[in-house]
């Protein structure tokens, strides 16, 4: 909820209050993580963007059978301000991944421009509306046989 109000005008210094209380967690699993594993290379990675119709709060655009719908405003407006803010609300969380990895010298692999958030066939079972074989829908979250190649 804090990161979504700092979309509100003079708000701004919230997202940045909620990055470094990320990068804070974050400090704490890497060192976590160095303590379990010493000999352990540790990699970050910057996660790629979800399909543009991909709502982080709505979810897709399908039903309860996967198949795609239409005529949902609400989530209709949400998915397109999702789309929109979503660099302005992770900047700030991906500067905190850069400043720990150049902290604690691990390496980062970015996937933030690995898909293109415009291409379904980068995402889940690469149509909205299809199910794959195990009849799991289309997620715009996860990426599809396609783009894991990229990866």
């Amino acid at each position: 909820a804090k990161l979504a109000s700092s979309l509100l005008p003079g708000m701004s210094q919230q997202r940045i209050e909620v990055a470094q209380a990320f990068g804070q967690r974050l400090r704490g699993v890497v060192r976590e993580v160095r303590n379990a594993a010493p000999d352990a290379d540790l990699i970050l990675v910057i996660p790629y963007q979800p399909h543009e119709d991909m709502s982080l709060i709505v979810g897709a655009p399908i039903d309860v059978e996967g198949k795609r719908t239409s005529g949902d405003l609400i989530g209709e407006i949400s998915r397109l301000l999702e789309s929109k803010k979503l660099a302005e609300l992770v900047t700030p969380m991906v500067n905190e991944i850069l400043v720990v990895a150049r902290e604690e010298g691990c390496p980062v692999v970015d996937l933030s421009r690995t898909l293109d958030p415009e291409r379904e066939e980068h995402y889940g079972t690469g149509e909205i509306g299809k199910v794959n074989k195990l009849g799991a829908p289309w997620s715009g979250a996860e990426p599809s046989d396609v783009s894991t190649g990229f990866i």
